[in-house]
């Protein structure tokens, strides 16, 4: 048997460990509660996205988004702590629907993310 994964994957899993491996080496709530928020965020808005615009994008490329946030953003130890990074995503997940020219994406959008 072959098992050979494509590009967009191996990122995703080469993240998603990396992300992992946050979680393990630093087991807080904190921490947790931004990964989930922001990954979990990210996708709810990656479906409402869709169905209002009806355009075709891939949810691996929206979790490899979400988790470049997660991993360049510092936690917070307070609940008003998880603004910037769900504002963040939002920014980003809303760049990578509206901001196309010819269907591609002008700037990456969890680079805009983190410039703003």
């Amino acid at each position: 048997m072959k098992f050979k994964l494509k590009p967009l994957q191996e990122i995703t899993l080469v993240l998603l460990l990396i992300s992992l491996g946050a979680l393990i080496k630093n087991f807080r709530p904190e921490v947790f509660l931004h990964f989930s928020s922001t990954v979990g965020f990210g996708i709810i808005l990656f479906f409402i996205l869709s169905k209002i615009t009806k355009k075709k994008k891939t949810l691996l490329n929206t979790v490899v988004t979400t988790l470049i946030i997660f991993l360049t953003l510092h936690y917070g130890f307070e609940n008003k702590d998880l603004i910037y990074p769900l504002a963040l995503t939002a920014i980003a997940i809303f760049a990578k629907f509206f901001i196309n020219i010819k269907g591609s994406t002008v700037i990456n959008p969890a680079v805009l993310a983190l410039l703003v």
